[in-house]
């Protein structure tokens, strides 16, 4: 009995550290970005910006965090799914650069990654294009990986692989999630390998569908019982959704007298993402390994 309550403490304490973790993480990209601020006496034109900076290595290094926890932590329901989602988009959003390099440096990037005489454009030459076919090569070829291991691990656990995707006893919930995934990740490897676009428009594309599935995921947990703080995460997605059509309302009517709209609005997100998740973690930190006999 000593053991079982040893491990139960260990998996929750585990589980604790990681959901703090990501906080922490999110936490280190903003004080990196405030620190090139102060050095260089100006704000770049959005976050995804400063990976033309000094802080590109905590901006990398904080997306591919929050993607591998937003995966490997387990999700309610369709919640799961869209945690999912986001946590695969989060390393796109960091291997494919923006293409507004912005103006805003402490130290001025050698060489220059602008198009000669372009005002703030993203220059795709060679060294960007082989960086960026190499990261996202490696990332589709290990979430490939990740599946299959997945799927054997669930396909030992029920008796053979025919019997795990029969099996009543695989969450139905689980299975959707498995084949979504497949499907996503194999679109992605056609995408980067076939469509030509997808240098210029995949961060883009990334970024909007990451902050839409952690919308998605604060609405729908707030239709489950998560111990009074469904009003919460409901008012969450809706300021999630609601910040974007004010900010970028303000930006139509401001247009050239307003420069930093896209910066406003990735900090909301991120800052309304954080909320999410600290609220969510206090709902979730007293909950405990059961023992099959419980």
């Amino acid at each position: 009995m000593s053991m079982e309550r040893l491990e139960g403490d260990r998996a929750q304490k585990t589980y604790r550290f990681l959901r703090i973790g990501m906080i922490g993480a999110a936490v280190m990209l903003a004080v990196s970005v405030l620190i090139e601020r102060f050095v260089a006496q100006c704000w770049q034109d959005s976050i995804s910006g400063y990976y033309y900076t000094p802080v590109r290595a905590v901006f990398v290094g904080t997306l591919l965090a929050v993607g591998l926890t937003l995966i490997v932590i387990k999700g309610e329901g369709l919640e799961d799914f869209f945690l999912n989602m986001a946590g695969m988009l989060a390393p796109v959003v960091a291997f494919v650069p923006t293409r507004n390099v912005g103006a805003c440096f402490s130290v001025e990037p050698d060489p220059s990654p602008l198009i000669p005489g372009s005002d703030g454009a993203l220059q795709f030459n060679t060294a960007v294009t082989q960086s960026l076919h190499n990261n996202m090569t490696a990332l589709i070829i290990v979430g490939a990986l990740g599946l299959i291991v997945a799927y054997i691990i669930i396909s030992v656990d029920q008796g053979g692989p025919m019997k795990a995707m029969r099996s009543q006893q695989v969450d139905p919930g689980t299975k959707r999630t498995f084949w979504l995934v497949v499907v996503v990740v194999a679109a992605t490897a056609l995408l980067l390998w076939l469509w030509d676009g997808f240098p210029i428009h995949a961060h883009n594309i990334a970024a909007i569908g990451m902050f839409i599935f952690l919308a998605l995921a604060s609405w729908w947990i707030s239709r489950g019982e998560t111990k009074g703080y469904q009003k919460t995460y409901r008012a969450i997605a809706l300021a999630m959704v609601g910040s974007v059509v004010v900010i970028l309302t303000l930006a139509a009517i401001l247009g050239d007298r307003w420069d930093h709209s896209i910066l406003v609005l990735e900090a909301t997100e991120l800052t309304l993402f954080a909320v999410y998740w600290i609220v969510q973690t206090k709902d979730h930190w007293h909950e405990r390994v059961r023992s099959p006999a419980e």
